[in-house]
C-alpha cells in the first residue's frame, strides 16, 4: 500500500517542526504540508486513487476550513475510506477529545507539539504497523 502522511497546521514554525518529526520518526520520507484543511481537502482529493492511504496530522483551530469542518466534508467522500486522521492540538479541552472520538475517521488525538516517540508509538500501533508490513513508506 502507498501511505502519504499530510501534516496540516495554519503556523508555519508547527508545520516546519512537525515534518521534521514526521522525517526522523520514518512515519514518512516527504509528508505534504498544508495550512488549512481547504488545501488538505483539495490535495486528497486531487490525488485519490484506490491503492492510496492517508495518514492526516490535524490541527482543530484554523483559518479557510478548520479540523472539524475538514472531518465533515471528507466524510462526504470516497476517499474517507482510506483517510486515518491524528488530531494534532494545543487544544486540552475534553469537550474537543470526546468531539474528535465522534468522528470514526479519527484514529488518535495528541497534543502538540508532538515529538518523535508520539510519532513512533502512532507507526508502531496496530493500524499503521499493517500499513507497513511489507509496504514500506512514501
Amino acid at each position: 500500500m502507498n501511505l502519504e502522511v499530510l501534516i496540516v497546521d495554519d503556523d508555519k514554525m508547527v508545520l516546519y517542526y512537525h515534518r521534521i518529526m514526521v522525517e526522523q520518526s520514518g512515519l514518512s520520507k516527504a509528508p505534504v504540508l498544508c495550512m488549512n484543511g481547504k488545501e488538505a481537502l483539495d490535495h486528497l482529493l486531487s490525488r485519490d486513487a484506490p491503492s492510496k492511504i492517508f495518514c492526516v496530522l490535524l490541527d482543530i483551530n484554523m483559518p479557510v476550513m478548520n479540523g472539524w469542518e475538514f472531518l465533515d466534508q471528507i466524510a462526504r467522500h470516497k476517499v474517507s475510506e482510506r483517510i486515518f486522521v491524528v488530531i494534532v492540538t494545543s487544544s486540552i479541552d475534553k469537550v474537543d477529545k470526546q468531539k474528535a472520538q465522534s468522528y470514526p475517521h479519527v484514529f488518535d488525538y495528541l497534543e502538540k507539539p508532538i515529538t518523535l516517540e508520539m510519532l513512533r508509538k502512532l507507526k508502531s500501533s496496530l493500524l499503521l504497523d499493517k500499513l507497513f508490513s511489507g509496504s514500506g513508506d512514501s
